[in-house]
């Protein structure tokens, strides 16, 4: 792995490698992902655009938590599907008061 003096993530991950506390995900990670987009690791003078990721979702709603208002879920649709990124969608898989919400509303 390459260190350009300068990027403090660079320098970050030196210590660690010295102490052998680097997973094979991190490695993987600075190799594809933050050396490309690194203005310093690149030695490129601008930073690389990010291309922007295609969602699958037709709609997609942010919904506050009615239980903690600080709290913001994502309610997505495709056709007849609605997925809901609270937990009690996600670890129950049934339909949620965000997407009852949602639903009646539309």
């Amino acid at each position: 792995m390459k260190f350009k003096s300068g990027c403090k993530t660079a320098e970050k991950l030196k210590t660690q490698q010295a102490q052998e506390k680097l997973s094979p995900e991190t490695i993987e990670w600075f190799k594809n992902l933050h050396v490309p987009s690194c203005k310093v690791c690149s030695g490129s003078k601008a930073p690389v655009p990010q291309a922007k990721p295609k969602t699958k979702w037709d709609r997609q709603f942010t919904v506050r938590s009615f239980s903690d208002p600080d709290k913001t879920y994502r309610v997505s649709v495709r056709g007849k599907v609605w997925v809901c990124s609270c937990p009690s969608y996600v670890f129950r898989h049934e339909e949620c008061k965000h997407i009852e919400k949602l639903r009646k509303a539309a």
